[in-house]
């Protein structure tokens, strides 16, 4: 009875318990690899769905003097236009000229003092450097002064002091020259003129360029681009405002006439009396922030000042109040401009002097960051960057999370830290 009367019965088997006899034999049951049938069903978590092209760019090599506006220029379109075209304040209740002689007055009296004071500090500490610097050594030659003591005392040649080498130090300055900076323009133009006259006074090499976009440029084949190079943007261009190759003439005229420039957007509305006019119909209109453009035309522009005024150490200032719009396109294989994406590409930056390779983005913070890397690799510049913002938590914050990085809740609960600071 039941299962022991010997007769065959067919067991019904799931699906998974049936074997075709394609997996390994006739009627057995296939080998299965607990660990490769693990592997295969989890492999696609191995896909990078969004893995990037990896796009690499060089630096390039330009002749950066086609972009700049020499200081001869600059003050000679700013005379006519101040002394001529426009010569007198917007509510006309004085000559732009006396204007300009009582801006520059004031701002002697202001400020001669702090400039002999940098100029005191600076040659003590040049002195106390060379000091350092000094060794004493016996010149081999006799000294008649000691040479009635030769019976009690070796001592009677003469010595020498022996000063090695110092650094020699040079100066270029950016600014920013971006409609946001009105607000901020007559005194980081006031900081410039500070530095340039300190500069001046103790026989320190220096530049003072401003970054705009206000031009029409030269073309691809005028600047000598190649395949693959970071492309600048046509309308870029630096003004020289002031030099070390200025004499003292120069120098007063170009103080006037910068410091007339940045009064005229700091009051541009025109409410305030003795205000000059904004320089519309010239090249001193402010614009955008190609600060990442300037950077790029300072990797060739730097090593050269440094090299023409035999320098050691060339100090290289940026000042601006915001990020930098990016520099967004490359010449492909045909030179045509293309643009670099984040979200196609990996970029990379090569820069072709140092032969380096540097990740980085297409714009934002990151991109000017990685900027100033190459030029620090490539100068051995002392970089340096100054932030303008307003005297409040709210535009601390904005500066704070641009170079953090913060998105999202992190972003939301450091704003609150900060406000409640």
């Amino acid at each position: 009875a039941g299962d022991d009367d010997g007769e065959e019965r067919e067991v019904d088997k799931t699906p998974e318990e049936t074997t075709t006899g394609q997996e390994g034999g006739k009627g057995l049951d296939a080998l299965r690899s607990m660990t490769d049938e693990a592997f295969r069903k989890n492999e696609e978590a191995l896909v990078d769905e969004e893995a990037k092209e990896w796009r690499y760019v060089n630096l390039p090599k330009l002749p950066y003097t086609k972009f700049i506006v020499p200081y001869k220029a600059v003050f000679s379109e700013l005379s006519e236009f101040y002394y001529s075209k426009q010569p007198t304040t917007i509510r006309g209740d004085m000559a732009n000229s006396d204007l300009g002689d009582k801006l520059l007055a004031t701002f002697k009296r202001d400020n001669t003092k702090a400039v002999q004071y940098l100029a005191k500090e600076f040659e003590m500490k040049k002195r106390a450097d060379e000091y350092k610097r000094t060794s004493t050594a016996k010149s081999g030659v006799l000294d008649v002064n000691k040479l009635h003591s030769y019976k009690f005392s070796d001592d009677v040649f003469a010595r020498v002091a022996n000063v090695t080498g110092g650094k020699n130090h040079g100066l270029v300055m950016f600014l920013d020259w971006s409609g946001s900076i009105c607000e901020h323009i007559y005194g980081m133009m006031e900081q410039a003129i500070n530095l340039a006259m300190f500069c001046q006074k103790v026989n320190i090499p220096f530049h003072v360029y401003a970054f705009s976009d206000q031009f029409n440029g030269a073309s691809i084949e005028e600047l000598g681009y190649k395949p693959n190079d970071l492309y600048l943007d046509r309308g870029v261009r630096m003004l020289e405002f002031l030099s070390s190759g200025m004499n003292k003439r120069e120098m007063d005229t170009a103080c006037k006439l910068l410091l007339l420039l940045a009064k005229s957007f700091t009051d541009y509305r025109g409410y305030k009396m003795e205000t000059p006019p904004a320089p519309y119909g010239t090249q001193f209109l402010l614009g955008g922030t190609p600060m990442n453009h300037a950077i790029v035309l300072a990797m060739d522009l730097v090593p050269d000042f440094k090299k023409a005024n035999n320098l050691q150490v060339v100090n290289t200032v940026f000042i601006t109040d915001g990020d930098s719009h990016p520099v967004g396109d490359y010449l492909d294989d045909n030179k045509k401009i293309t643009g670099l994406s984040d979200y196609r590409y990996q970029i990379v930056y090569v820069d072709p002097k140092t032969r380096k390779e540097y990740k980085g983005r297409a714009g934002g913070w990151n991109q000017t960051e990685t900027l100033l890397n190459i030029l620090r690799d490539r100068t051995q510049a002392e970089v340096i960057g100054f932030h303008i913002i307003n005297k409040n938590r709210r535009n601390f914050y904005g500066v704070y999370k641009s170079r953090h990085g913060i998105r999202g809740q992190e972003s939301y609960d450091r704003y609150h830290e900060i406000e409640t600071a």
